[in-house]
C-alpha cells in the first residue's frame, strides 16, 4: 500500500536534486549509505549519513559546506559506535524506573501556566539524556559537557533542573562553568533574587529574539537550575528550589 501527502497533488515545484555520496568505511559498521541534499541559493548543503550497525540504524545529518560534512558525519558515526556498543539496555518487559537515584524529587514542580512547557512528569535521567532537554538558552552540548566535566551522573529533570555531583567543589564548578559558558554566549549577568545573592542569573536571547533568564543555585553537592522568560518568575523558582535542596540527602550514593 503506498500513502500518499495531502498536498502531493497540488505540488508544482521542482524538488531538490538528491545525489549519492561516498562515505569513509567506517570500522565495526555494516556501512553507510548517504544522501547529498544542495541549497544552491546559500551554496551549501545538508548530507545525511544512514549507518546501520547490529540492530541500530544511525541517521546523522551535517549541514555546511560539502567537503567539511564528510569528516563531520564520519566522527559523529564513529562516536555514536562507540555509545551503543555501551549501551545495556533494559529489559522491554520490566517497568522503567522514574526516578532510580532519587534526584528528580528535588525538582521544583510546574505550576498550571508552566506546565504546557515541561515535562508531564519529574524525571530521573543521565547527563545526556538530561542534556535533551536544554532550554533555548543554552546548547545540548553545553548542558551535557559541563556536569558531565564535573562528574555529574544524575540529574532531575521537571520546571527545574537539579545535578548531583561528587562533591561540593565540583557542584560549585558546574555553577562557574554554566555562568562563564552563558555570559561569554551575549549573555549578560542578570539580579539575583533578593535575600540570595549566592544564586547568580544571566540573561540571553532565544533563536526568535525574545529575553530569556537562567539562574543557578548551589547547595552541598547539589546544583538546582531555573530557566524562563520572566526574571522575577526565575528568581522566584530559583530561591523555592533553593530551600528544597537545603533538605536533599548530600549522602546520596
Amino acid at each position: 500500500d503506498q500513502i500518499k501527502h495531502p498536498r502531493t497533488a497540488s505540488f508544482s515545484g521542482k524538488p531538490n536534486k538528491v545525489t549519492a555520496y561516498p562515505m569513509p568505511t567506517i570500522p565495526n559498521t555494516t556501512g553507510v549509505r548517504s544522501s547529498l541534499d544542495p541549497a544552491p541559493a546559500s551554496g551549501e548543503t545538508t548530507l545525511t549519513g544512514y549507518t546501520t550497525h547490529d540492530e541500530y540504524v544511525f541517521i546523522t545529518s551535517v549541514y555546511g559546506n560539502e567537503k567539511a560534512s564528510l569528516p563531520a558525519i564520519a566522527n559523529a558515526v564513529t562516536k555514536q559506535t562507540a555509545l551503543i556498543d555501551g549501551y545495556q539496555p533494559r529489559d522491554l518487559k520490566a517497568p522503567v524506573p522514574v526516578d532510580e537515584h532519587d534526584i528528580a524529587v528535588y525538582a521544583l514542580a510546574p505550576d498550571a501556566e508552566d506546565a504546557e512547557y515541561t515535562p508531564s512528569a519529574s524525571r530521573g535521567l543521565g547527563v545526556r539524556a538530561a542534556a535533551h532537554y536544554a532550554s533555548d538558552a543554552m546548547s545540548q552540548q553545553t548542558a551535557y559537557d559541563i556536569p558531565n566535566r564535573h562528574g555529574v551522573t544524575d540529574v532531575g529533570v521537571w520546571l527545574t533542573t537539579v545535578y548531583r555531583a561528587p562533591d561540593a567543589t565540583k557542584a560549585g564548578g558546574v555553577v562557574t562553568d554554566f555562568v562563564q559558558a552563558l555570559t561569554y554566549d551575549n549573555g549578560t549577568k542578570a539580579d539575583s533574587p533578593k535575600g540570595l545573592p549566592k544564586a547568580p542569573c544571566v540573561s540571553g536571547v532565544t533563536a526568535g529574539g525574545s529575553a530569556t533568564y537562567t539562574c543557578w543555585v548551589q547547595v552541598g553537592r547539589y546544583v538546582g537550575q531555573a530557566q524562563g522568560l520572566e526574571l522575577e518568575k526565575v528568581q522566584q523558582q530559583i530561591s523555592a528550589q533553593y530551600v528544597i535542596l537545603t533538605q536533599a540527602d548530600q549522602d546520596a550514593k
